[in-house]
């Protein structure tokens, strides 16, 4: 069985008693005056009987005053109100000169004695007190006040009080060995249900954690299946393409400064084309295993914009397209910068790719409620409001081919989205079918040049 201290048990034993305590008090308020039709009917000096009732119903009020206020402790409350109940019936004993009113007087003793036995002593050593206090305060008020002799007054009622009174000392020892075993058992549930809420929690914890590495290994599988199709797909044909061109260099014995720069050109694009898919997937693959912490700079979007347009130029070569920067110079904002550099060269790398020949892309931007909305215009294929709506989303599975046939993985704009959102910005996309797209992205602009961050061209390091 579960062990209880000592400590927690008289905490309990006390709460408890106080409770039945004042419980008591109040039944005695409104029962023990109730009697005095008895003193009316029976005693002629019922007046007296009747004051000495309302005088201590005024003092049980008074005590219950008291004691929400100085917190008596339960067995000075039960003592107090219980002697004072007891030992005004005893007195009305004492005045009494007939024995059948004393033998109606000392059932109504009887009464309140057990109704405090039952409500107030969960210890015997406390009824054994309640007792002596009543035999003793009986006999004194017997021997000085009563006009019947003790032969009559055991005759009529003492027997019966004895009887009531023993009686009651076997039933608060009952009485306690019940509320003890009820705490017992009651601390036993409460300890039981609490390590049954705690495996509870924990199974549910653990059920809670086999589900999310489910779902991220579901994730991980995915990607995992991404990738495998990126490098199968993606990566495979520039590669292949490239192949190509050097087994025809190597295997032509001869080959014109034309022709040589011709097809390094061509190489050159496809060097581009395949390390702008290298760094997507690099940056998508961390995204979706570590995720990034963003590191914002001060940033000048048109010099931003220059190097991207730099990085890109053999590939808007090809299709002899003009990239146009309409970038304000007074345009700053506040974000990380190989974040914004990636967004800015897929976009463009995306213009350029749905664009035809000798078209035009155009990089401009404006300043609209404190933000910085910057634009990438291209008069290319367009698309149709659905692909619009799954374009930054994970339901649109591979791009669709560009102009020239290109391929593409559609990671480009889901980094985009992602990269944007993180630096507190918003991607959108304006197209129509045939009449070319709109992608514009806005990010919060930045006033200050106290400590403007050296701008890095990634052209001039490669060079």
């Amino acid at each position: 069985m579960f062990q209880i201290s000592d400590e927690l048990l008289d905490k309990h034993l006390l709460d408890k008693a106080r409770r039945s305590h004042r419980i008591m008090i109040w039944c005695a308020i409104f029962i023990y005056p109730a009697f005095g039709l008895l003193d009316y009917l029976l005693v002629e000096n019922w007046k007296i009987f009747l004051l000495v009732r309302f005088t201590g119903v005024l003092l049980l009020i008074l005590l219950l005053i008291y004691d929400s206020y100085a917190k008596l402790k339960p067995v000075t409350l039960a003592h107090f109100s219980t002697q004072l109940v007891i030992n005004s019936l005893m007195w009305m004993l004492s005045q009494i000169d007939s024995t059948q009113t004393f033998s109606i007087y000392a059932i109504n003793s009887c009464t309140g004695y057990i109704a405090s036995a039952l409500f107030i002593f969960w210890r015997p050593i406390n009824s054994v007190v309640l007792l002596v206090l009543n035999l003793s305060c009986f006999s004194i008020l017997i021997t000085l006040f009563s006009p019947l002799s003790w032969g009559e007054v055991l005759a009529n009622g003492s027997f019966l009080l004895f009887t009531m009174g023993l009686m009651s000392q076997f039933y608060i020892y009952y009485r306690g060995k019940v509320v003890l075993s009820d705490f017992k058992v009651q601390q036993e549930l409460n300890r039981l249900n609490s390590e049954l809420w705690n495996k509870n929690y924990q199974i549910e914890k653990q059920s809670s954690e086999i589900s999310k590495k489910n779902i991220d290994l579901v994730r991980l599988n995915s990607l995992k299946d991404r990738l495998f199709i990126i490098i199968s797909h993606d990566l495979r044909a520039p590669l292949q393409s490239l192949k190509g061109v050097l087994e025809l260099i190597n295997k032509s014995a001869s080959i014109s400064p034309d022709e040589f720069k011709f097809l390094t050109r061509g190489i050159k694009v496809k060097v581009d084309v395949t390390y702008n898919l290298m760094e997507n997937l690099l940056y998508w693959t961390r995204s979706q295993m570590t995720g990034f912490s963003v590191k914002p700079t001060t940033i000048h979007l048109h010099e931003i914009v220059n190097d991207c347009i730099l990085l890109l130029e053999s590939v808007a070569e090809k299709k002899r397209i003009k990239t146009l920067n309409d970038i304000s110079t007074d345009h700053l904002i506040r974000s990380d910068l190989d974040m914004v550099r990636l967004v800015i060269r897929n976009l463009l790398m995306n213009a350029i790719k749905f664009s035809f020949d000798e078209a035009k892309v155009i990089v401009k931007s404006k300043l609209e409620n404190n933000e910085i909305i910057i634009s990438i215009i291209d008069s290319g294929i367009g698309m149709s409001k659905d692909e619009s709506i799954n374009l930054f989303t994970k339901k649109q599975k591979i791009s669709k081919n560009g102009t020239y046939n290109e391929e593409g993985t559609g990671l480009g704009l889901m980094l985009c989205k992602e990269f944007i959102e993180m630096n507190n910005g918003r991607i959108w996309v304006v197209s129509e079918p045939g009449r070319g797209s709109e992608f514009n992205f806005a990010l919060t602009a930045f006033q200050s040049l106290d400590n403007p961050v050296p701008f890095k061209s990634l052209v001039k390091e490669d060079a």
